[in-house]
């Protein structure tokens, strides 16, 4: 059966799922005050349906438009972060913000590439991994430079 098209009501769900974390219950409370029980239930079938997924996705990349967020700026951000933690000596912070770099290139999630297989990558994709680390070289040791 095809979704049907959105509604006010299914579009103020949508936006209230993406403002509280996207939980679906409390979106679907929140949306169909009229509703007493089943909110779980109800909001996992609205999450479940492509209209609603589009108009989420929708949403989601107007704020982060509005916001000026883009992958470069956030990895920009993750790059300093990791940069001050090197600088304090705080290994703590440059593990979350090397995961963070990973989560937002994808490289958290299981690809099938599979363990055992070795990587493989083209000398032109090794050379700009070696430039890049050798760039992130520099700036930690004029980040410790300033430091002191």
């Amino acid at each position: 059966m095809p979704d049907k098209p959105l509604t006010a009501v299914r579009k103020h769900f949508c936006r209230i799922y993406c403002v509280n974390g996207h939980n679906a219950a409390q979106a679907y409370k929140t949306a169909y005050p009229n509703t007493k029980s089943g909110y779980n239930a109800h909001g996992a079938r609205l999450i479940a349906k492509d209209s609603i997924q589009q108009e989420i996705s929708h949403i989601e990349a107007e704020s982060r438009a509005e916001q000026g967020r883009t992958v470069q700026s956030i990895d920009e951000m993750y790059q300093t972060a990791y940069d001050a933690g090197m600088v304090l000596k705080q290994p703590s912070a440059m593990v979350s913000a090397a995961t963070g770099i990973a989560r937002l290139y994808g490289m958290d999630k299981d690809n099938d590439m599979g363990a055992d297989k070795p990587l493989e990558h083209t000398p032109e994709q090794i050379q700009e991994y070696r430039d890049m680390a050798q760039a992130a070289n520099k700036s930690r040791i004029r980040l410790s430079k300033e430091a002191v």
